[in-house]
């Protein structure tokens, strides 16, 4: 599709001209309706052929609506199921709440809530080890959630990739240290001086995020196929960043165009560059997976 090279805003619009049918499947509200300042998400949704928003979120009720069944990103699954049996070429983009804040969720809860004693209000929540089991928590259930998405798409011929936005800070000292109470508490972005803490090397749970590329047996019986996942399995232990995504999901998922940078494609054969390594200037990435 290299007539489209320049026209592109985002891995949905290329699959958009290849005939997918495309959908957005979210937890969150639509963020323009809201005028919120998260504008760019909306739009990049709003590529997509068919979005599932929650609308029942407003302003005054979101941290709120956040801890209700209905919120859960389970409650995706529904929508998903009903795309996978009209079997047509699809891509689906799930936004999910994951273990963003508030942790207490009324529907995290029995097999899913291993970790006691937990908070369920924000009161409770005070206590930092309630606190501490609430967002541990919500880690297994993203587990769960996760394992629903792979379960239905074993059987077809899939690919599916999971990354996190950002991190979180729960009582962690610069150096990444769990220190209790007095430590900070932060979510992935706040103001100018914590943009500098973290290129300056500082909170390094921010920026490490976990990163999962999955394929089914039957996308891998394809010899090509196979080939690009070779090349992704040489690379599990690079420096990766969300700049990689663009361009991996559309050279792995078996799509020539001009728009993919093959050095940035973690399906491709050339180790992917550390350009991204001025960010973090006190950071230690030899670690980094």
């Amino acid at each position: 599709i290299g007539s489209t090279l320049g026209t592109e805003t985002s891995f949905i619009s290329v699959f958009n001209h290849l005939g997918y049918h495309t959908a957005w499947l979210t937890t969150e509200p639509d963020w323009s309706y809201l005028d919120s300042g998260y504008d760019m998400i909306s739009q990049l949704a709003l590529e997509t052929k068919e979005q599932r928003f929650s609308w029942m979120v407003s302003k005054d009720n979101l941290k709120q609506n956040r801890q209700k069944k209905d919120f859960a990103d389970e409650v995706l699954l529904q929508d998903f199921d009903r795309l996978l049996a009209q079997h047509r070429k699809l891509l689906v983009v799930f936004n999910t709440f994951g273990s963003h804040y508030p942790y207490q969720r009324e529907y995290i809860r029995g097999e899913y809530a291993p970790f006691q004693p937990t908070c369920t209000t924000v009161e409770e929540c005070d206590n930092f080890d309630h606190l501490e089991n609430a967002y541990d928590n919500t880690i297994v259930y993203t587990d769960y959630f996760l394992s629903e998405v792979i379960r239905r798409l074993k059987g077809r011929r899939a690919l599916f990739l999971y990354m996190s936005d950002h991190g979180e800070s729960i009582a962690e000292d610069s150096s990444g240290h769990r220190i209790g109470r007095t430590g900070v508490f932060a979510h992935g972005h706040g103001s100018d001086r914590f943009v500098e803490l973290i290129r300056d090397g500082s909170f390094d749970e921010q920026r490490r995020v976990p990163m999962l590329l999955w394929a089914s047996d039957s996308f891998l019986a394809d010899p090509a196929a196979n080939h690009r996942f070779e090349n992704l399995r040489a690379k599990v232990n690079d420096v990766v960043s969300h700049d990689n995504v663009f361009h991996s999901i559309i050279d792995c998922a078996g799509i020539r165009s001009e728009a993919v940078d093959s050095k940035l494609s973690l399906c491709g054969r050339e180790p992917v560059p550390r350009y991204d390594a001025f960010l973090w200037k006190g950071a230690d990435l030899t670690s980094s997976k």
